[in-house]
């Protein structure tokens, strides 16, 4: 079961890919669950 200890994004895997991605929810802005899936939905829109 994955644990958040610091509520700081991570983000160094998307950096290292050599395409376009779109980091979200706990990624891009550690909140909450409804932030999550509202950045997830706008990404996957903007796709």
């Amino acid at each position: 079961m994955p644990i958040a200890l610091d509520g700081l994004p991570n983000t160094d895997l998307a950096q290292g890919l050599s395409m376009d991605v779109y980091p979200v929810g706990d990624c891009a802005n550690p909140f909450n669950i409804g932030e999550a899936i509202c950045t997830a939905n706008a990404a996957a829109r903007t796709i």
